[in-house]
């Protein structure tokens, strides 16, 4: 995980953590998923840093940056604004945003808000739409409607519970048993992102999580016309190929598309090879301006 020592101020007064490292156009933005920090693209930055200037950041709760200090800041739109200041910050006028899992749906809202800051888009692993319709089969909704009825309180208690378990024999079982992970991510890793559970501002990832499933972007997608890759696996139990994948492909104007047959939901650190040739085909292309349809 990287660490991050530079903060901006988001527009309710949370300081969000950012970093920077490597030189090279294009640069590039890149924005994590729900309960996530910078370890899924862990195998990827060494590679991407060679060539582009990368800057990251962390969400509202999540890693170094400070508990969100409205409801507003816990949103979608909360997180694409703090994304536009991070880039300020950095001296970035134009990025390619790279969002993976609920960081797509923050990637959309940057180019919905600001598109002249968007040089082109990678979606990795994530959707557009409505987080819990598409993620996890019928346990999707149940999950949004229990995230819905705890109370800060508990789920304050409950995360870290569920670190420390993550992090017995059980956890590596369970992920691979419900297909949440594939047998290719590290145990190293595993323990990395569960660990990381523990130390979530929980409020801010609740009301994050609230709020990514009720944000739906898929109307805007017609309205992209910078070239977007989009990168999905088949077994991803929470982006799905045929619900996720497959409509992104279908409703983006200029598209490039990467389906995994064996890719999970963690197929940037399984499957890093598939997904790295993937991206870096998609930035030499963009690097040299080039605009052609993939559908």
């Amino acid at each position: 995980m990287r660490q991050h020592r530079l903060h901006v101020t988001a527009a309710d007064g949370t300081p969000v953590a950012w970093g920077s490292a490597g030189q090279g156009d294009p640069p590039l933005l890149l924005c994590n998923g729900l309960t996530t920090n910078t370890l899924f693209w862990r195998v990827l930055l060494p590679h991407l840093e060679q060539r582009h200037r990368v800057v990251t950041f962390d969400l509202k709760g999540h890693g170094d940056s400070g508990p969100a200090r409205s409801h507003a800041g816990a949103s979608i739109a909360g997180v694409a604004d703090d994304a536009l200041r991070v880039l300020d910050a950095a001296g970035v006028r134009e990025a390619v945003v790279c969002g993976f899992s609920m960081g797509c749906q923050v990637a959309v809202e940057i180019h919905r808000r600001a598109p002249d800051r968007v040089r082109a888009l990678a979606l990795l692993l994530g959707p557009a739409g409505r987080v819990f319709d598409t993620a996890l089969g019928p346990v999707g909704p149940a999950l949004r409607r229990l995230l819905r009825v705890t109370p800060d309180p508990a789920m304050s208690v409950l995360m870290p519970g569920i670190a420390r378990l993550g992090r017995t024999p059980f956890g590596p079982w369970f992920g691979r048993r419900t297909g949440l992970v594939g047998d290719g991510v590290a145990l190293e890793d595993l323990h990395g992102i569960v660990g990381h559970w523990g130390h979530l501002h929980a409020p801010s990832m609740r009301r994050l999580a609230l709020d990514a499933a009720r944000y739906d972007a898929r109307a805007h997608l017609p309205e992209i016309r910078v070239p977007t890759l989009v990168v999905a696996g088949d077994r991803d139990v929470f982006a799905p190929t045929h619900r996720v994948g497959e409509p992104l492909r279908a409703a983006l104007p200029d598209v490039r598309y990467a389906r995994l047959p064996h890719g999970t939901h963690a197929s940037m650190l399984e499957h890093a090879t598939d997904v790295r040739a993937a991206l870096e085909g998609f930035l030499t292309e963009v690097a040299g301006g080039a605009s052609q349809s993939g559908k």
